[in-house]
């Protein structure tokens, strides 16, 4: 048990995704579906949302842009190939801002998949909508806590309220709300 602990949550990961590759599995689906109950912009617009997954500071994938909809469907998957998935190598754990300008990430973000939906205006990013944060650990686990097989290579549906970001002030953040699945 002593050695077990000492691994932490990256050496398990390592020891999963290690096996996973031994089975065949190349990587994980993530689906996007929909987002339901999305606020209405300033002048009561409808907004147009995408959503972009990350692991850190790493863009994985991006949804389409679904226009004037409070509850946008993308029906959307995102591979996340398992050398995605591995722990990264040590860093200095400074935030760095993605390439696209997107969210700032630090350290702490890659033990998890974070899905950040935004509402698109002309030529650009506009307002944040919100975020749902994805632990590895439950890409690599069944619900019984065992390592995953190939049969548990996808997450089932699940509902996710949306969040703001927390290094972010929330009045910057008016207009998150809503649920993605």
């Amino acid at each position: 048990k002593a050695a077990h602990k000492a691994t932490g949550s990256a050496g398990r990961q390592d020891s999963t995704l290690h096996m996973l590759e031994t089975m065949g599995v190349e990587g994980i689906d993530l689906e996007i579906v929909q987002a339901t109950n999305l606020k209405k912009m300033a002048k009561e617009a409808l907004p147009s949302a995408y959503c972009e997954v990350y692991r850190g500071k790493k863009l994985l994938g991006s949804t389409a842009t679904v226009k004037a909809s409070l509850s946008p469907v993308w029906n959307h998957r995102v591979h996340i190939s398992l050398s995605d998935l591995k722990p990264p190598k040590a860093s200095a754990g400074k935030k760095a801002a993605t390439k696209k300008g997107g969210g700032r990430h630090d350290a702490a973000d890659d033990d998890r998949i974070v899905v950040e939906v935004y509402d698109v205006t002309f030529l650009r990013r506009g307002n944040f909508l919100g975020q749902v944060e994805l632990p590895i650990d439950a890409f690599l686990t069944s619900d019984d806590g065992a390592a995953a097989d190939k049969d548990l290579a996808s997450l089932p549906q699940e509902e996710h309220a949306l969040q703001m970001k927390a290094d972010v002030n929330p009045k910057k953040q008016a207009y998150v709300g809503g649920l993605l699945y």
